[in-house]
C-alpha cells in the first residue's frame, strides 16, 4: 500500500509539469500565432503620397499624366447622380496599381491609392518616405518611426493596442507576406466622403 502510494505520488509529479508545459506550450504557440498576424499589418497616418501620387493634392487626371494610360478602368455611378466612382488600374512585370477616385463635374479626389507585388516597378510601389513593395519589415518600422513593443510594432500614438484615429489623416496600410516583406501597400483618404 505504501509502495503503491509512493509510485502514485511519482507518477503525479511527473504528470503535473509535464500537463503545464503542454499548456504552457499551447497557450505561448496561440500568442505567437496571433502576433504573427498583428506583424503581418502595419498602420501609419503620416503618409500622403503612394506610387507618385498626393492623395491630397492630386487628381486622376495627373494620375493619369504621371503613370501613363491606364491598363483598365471602370467608372460606375454613386449614390448621388452627381458624382461617380472611378477604379484605374495599371499592370507591369512585377506590381500591379489600384486608384479609386470620387468624380463629378465641378471636382475628383483620389480616394485610395493600392498597390499590390513583389517589387517596385518605375515608381509603382513606393512610398513619398521610400518605402518599397519587397522591403522588409525593419525598414517599415525605420522609414516611418515604428518601434517595436514586444514582438508587435506600437502605433504612432506609442500607445500598444490602442489607435487614436483622426478622421481627416491619411492611413497608410503596409502588409508583409510570410518572411517579412512588404507585399502590399494601400494609402486611403478619409477625407473624401467629408470634403467632397
Amino acid at each position: 500500500m505504501v509502495y503503491s502510494a509512493r509510485i502514485t505520488g511519482k507518477r503525479l509529479a511527473i504528470k503535473a509539469p509535464l500537463t503545464f508545459l503542454v499548456v504552457g506550450l499551447f497557450v505561448t504557440l496561440t500568442a505567437l500565432g496571433d502576433d504573427f498576424v498583428r506583424r503581418n499589418s502595419l498602420h501609419v497616418h503620416s503618409e500622403t503620397v503612394l506610387a507618385g501620387i498626393d492623395v491630397y493634392k492630386d487628381t486622376i487626371e495627373r494620375a493619369i499624366e504621371k503613370l501613363g494610360k491606364p491598363s483598365r478602368v471602370a467608372v460606375t455611378p454613386g449614390t448621388v447622380a452627381t458624382f461617380s466612382v472611378g477604379v484605374y488600374e495599371w499592370q507591369t512585370r512585377t506590381s500591379s496599381l489600384r486608384i479609386t477616385a470620387y468624380e463629378s463635374a465641378s471636382k475628383n479626389m483620389i480616394m485610395s491609392i493600392d498597390v499590390v507585388g513583389a517589387h517596385p516597378n518605375f515608381g509603382i510601389g513606393t512610398t513619398g518616405r521610400g518605402l518599397k513593395l519587397g522591403d522588409a519589415i525593419g525598414d517599415a518600422r525605420r522609414i516611418y518611426g515604428l518601434r517595436p513593443y514586444f514582438g508587435t510594432t506600437l502605433p504612432n500614438n506609442g500607445i500598444p493596442g490602442m489607435f487614436i484615429e483622426n478622421d481627416f489623416e491619411p492611413h497608410l496600410q503596409i502588409d508583409f507576406d510570410k518572411v517579412g516583406k512588404v507585399n502590399h501597400i494601400k494609402l486611403t483618404n478619409p477625407c473624401v466622403p467629408f470634403c467632397f
